[in-house]
């Protein structure tokens, strides 16, 4: 009885030490671990909202319009949905976009 109870004790230690390793393993180290693998359009941006405009504006009357106008119709609504300004929001914050095809 006594040796069941012993094995039964170490495999459960074990288990937690496994389960915390492979726990830590799988936590993300930076913000690209994030992006998917597909993505055919990468951004990052380090002043988020003075750049987003910028792109927007330049690929007004351009075939990326389409994606630009999609991807700001999302990113309003997403605004909207938090309640918050974008302004404030991306302040101070860096920003990955990515774009799957």
């Amino acid at each position: 009885m006594k040796t069941r109870l012993s094995i039964l004790i170490l495999i459960s230690i074990f288990s937690i030490f496994l389960y915390e390793y492979f726990e830590k393993e799988k936590n993300l180290d930076s913000l690209w671990d994030v992006v998917p693998a597909k993505s055919s359009l990468i951004i990052e941006l380090e002043n988020p909202y003075k750049q987003l405009n910028e792109i927007l504006s330049k690929t007004e009357n351009t075939s990326f319009s389409m994606i630009s106008n999609t991807f700001l119709n999302d990113f309003n609504s997403l605004f909207e949905f938090l309640g918050i300004e974008p302004q404030e929001f991306l302040q101070g914050n860096r920003v990955i976009l990515s774009y799957l095809n």
